[in-house]
């Protein structure tokens, strides 16, 4: 299962995989200008929250707006006028 769809673990392989590919995903962040006074140069231990949130909000935002099946349009020139990218 991948967020209440489920696929069958040979037949659906590239399916799923695509589905795992369009879903948002942000990662830690580093070598950003220091917090002063803590010396902090990266989100690690902290930001987690901050993204999970963001992720949830975002994948949560694409689904009421463009239904579960929708993702990323492949071509640049559909990116283009595609009004959601």
């Amino acid at each position: 299962y991948l967020l209440g769809k489920s696929y069958h673990p040979i037949l659906d392989y590239t399916t799923r995989r695509a589905d795992e590919m369009s879903l948002f995903w942000w990662t830690y962040r580093h070598d950003f200008p220091e917090i002063v006074p803590y010396r902090i140069t990266s989100d690690a231990g902290w930001g987690c929250m901050l993204r999970s949130a963001q992720m949830l909000l975002a994948q949560t935002l694409r689904v009421h707006y463009r239904g579960r099946d929708w993702s990323l349009p492949q071509s640049i020139t559909k990116r283009a006028t595609d009004s959601f990218y």
